[in-house]
């Protein structure tokens, strides 16, 4: 891995966030990339009043990029490049993506909510939809753990490209992780298909000597199955492939996703399809 790519708008989420990214940029030897977009203020034409420049304002976020690089380096020894620009935060982190193509990007989530949930996470979901790079998303009070134990959502009903999984393998490899292949069924007559089902999906033989294991918790909703999974269990990452025209992308149009970023306190990271 080289690089890692994450936004920040100097709150406390995002702060945890850089913070975390660090953390796991020293356990993989990458550099972090922080990324600040702004909005220039535009008064409205009958008030008369000094309007503050794009030069200004890209000069005051510099310096606040500053501080936060001195502060990540108070804690870990890694590299740090800065980026501020004017725009929309989704086109602009749109726009870096291409340039610097980083391994993963790092998002901070705040708690719980439906208001935060509707303006915190609008930014967060877009990227996801629109990235071709791996998003993190990092609870706002989550500290980076190594994760020993890593859910990998599934849905064998819909099958899953191998191919996608590949950094899930690079970083389960690198940090000694073991992979648990989650499958929601509704009852315990549906277990020996799904059984059968993430066998055949191959997943296991494509992870190769990474520890894999299957899991069929039974419930009627995908967010509940996954709750009762974890409260039985100490994982420390959640990963989710929001293909079309399966069970996780249709966690979007249901808020699902959503409601597992916001309402977990665990890191959830999305792999491109």
């Amino acid at each position: 891995m080289k690089n890692i790519l994450v936004p920040t708008d100097f709150s406390s989420s995002s702060n945890n966030a850089a913070i975390y990214a660090a953390a796991l940029a020293k356990e993989l030897n990458a550099k972090i990339i922080l990324l600040h977009s702004f909005h220039v203020p535009i008064p409205p034409s009958d008030i008369p009043v000094t309007a503050i420049s794009v030069e200004e304002l890209q000069k005051n976020n510099e310096r606040f990029l500053a501080r936060e690089v001195s502060r990540i380096h108070r804690h870990y020894d890694v590299k740090v490049g800065v980026s501020t620009r004017a725009g929309f935060a989704v086109d602009e982190i749109y726009d870096l993506e291409k340039e610097k193509k980083p391994d993963l990007i790092i998002m901070g989530m705040k708690g719980a909510g439906k208001v935060q949930e509707v303006l915190i996470g609008s930014t967060a979901i877009s990227v996801i939809r629109t990235a071709k790079t791996p998003v993190l998303l990092i609870p706002e009070t989550s500290a980076f753990v190594k994760p020993k134990k890593i859910i990998l959502a599934c849905d064998y009903k819909a099958g899953m490209n191998l191919d996608n999984l590949s950094f899930l393998k690079m970083v389960a490899g690198k940090l000694n992780s073991e992979i648990f292949l989650v499958n929601v069924v509704l009852d315990k007559e549906s277990i020996p298909a799904a059984e059968k089902g993430v066998e055949g999906m191959g997943i296991a033989q494509y992870m190769g000597n990474i520890k894999c294991s299957s899991h069929f918790p039974l419930n009627k909703d995908f967010i509940s199955g996954i709750d009762d999974f974890l409260n039985k269990q100490e994982v420390e990452m959640i990963t989710i492939i929001p293909q079309k025209h399966n069970l996780l992308e249709r966690l979007f149009s249901e808020s699902h996703t959503k409601r597992m970023a916001f309402h977990s306190e665990i890191p959830l990271l999305t792999l491109p399809s």
